[in-house]
């Protein structure tokens, strides 16, 4: 079982956020299976997750300890009046 989530990607260099929310999302949505114009396939992310796990490694940064989903609350002070308007 996981531990706790306490690593924050938002709380790191930009680099280093963006690349942990983009892995974040790719692990999430990786072997999701989509359905469109009647065609199903099944979504595999790994060769990206595997490059953005090597990427991070090689900066030191450990992405396998428990992280807290990137989430951007309304009243939140980080979010910049640009990503609001999204």
């Amino acid at each position: 079982m996981l531990g706790k989530p306490t690593f924050d990607p938002l709380q790191q260099p930009p680099l280093v956020q963006a690349l942990l929310v983009a892995l974040h999302t790719l692990v999430i949505h990786n072997s999701m299976e989509e359905t469109s114009e009647g065609q199903t396939w099944t979504l595999d992310f790994v060769p990206q997750i595997r490059q953005i796990q090597t990427a991070l490694q090689t900066a030191g940064i450990d992405a396998t300890k428990p992280m807290l989903a990137p989430v951007r609350w309304a009243d939140d002070e980080s979010v910049h009046a640009g990503d609001q308007a999204q």
